[in-house]
């Protein structure tokens, strides 16, 4: 008994440690479906059909520091196409009249930094389980985001 008791301990420090500045969780029960103008881009960038099948939710996120939340974080709803502790994570920005994919990574949390580059902020998804945990980096270059630093 006492064995499962450090176990939990243990998991809940993690959690709390890992995901205590995450902006957005693939589990937040505040997240809502998301319209066809965001399903769209992203079933234009995936191009495996058992995306189809999923339903998408997400929210809105400020990329770009302006107070304005247009930019969308989404994910699948009951862990469609998801793995042990991974879901995949799209941002899509928002340009004027239409969204587009900017970045898509696997992971259980994400987070908006401070740090801005061309315009907008750098992102870490994050993921762990009892004995593995991965972080990736991502810094946009212009017209996408790209990995900057992997620590598994």
């Amino acid at each position: 008994m006492q064995r499962y008791l450090y176990t939990a301990i243990i998991v809940i420090a993690l959690y709390s440690t890992c995901y205590a500045d995450a902006q957005f969780y693939i589990e937040d029960k505040a997240l809502k479906p998301v319209p066809d103008s965001i399903v769209q881009p992203i079933l234009k960038s995936e191009k495996a059909e058992e995306w189809k099948a999923c339903k998408f939710i997400g929210k809105t996120i400020d990329l770009d520091g302006d107070g304005k939340a247009e930019d969308f974080a989404v994910t699948t709803e009951d862990g469609c196409n998801c793995g042990n502790a991974i879901c995949t994570i799209w941002v899509l920005r928002y340009s004027g009249n239409h969204y587009t994919v900017i970045l898509s990574d696997g992971g259980y949390s994400m987070s908006i930094g401070k740090k801005r580059q061309k315009g907008l902020a750098d992102i870490s998804v994050e993921a762990s389980t009892a004995g593995w945990s991965q972080k990736n980096v991502w810094v946009f270059d212009g017209k996408r985001y790209i990995k900057v630093k992997n620590n598994r």
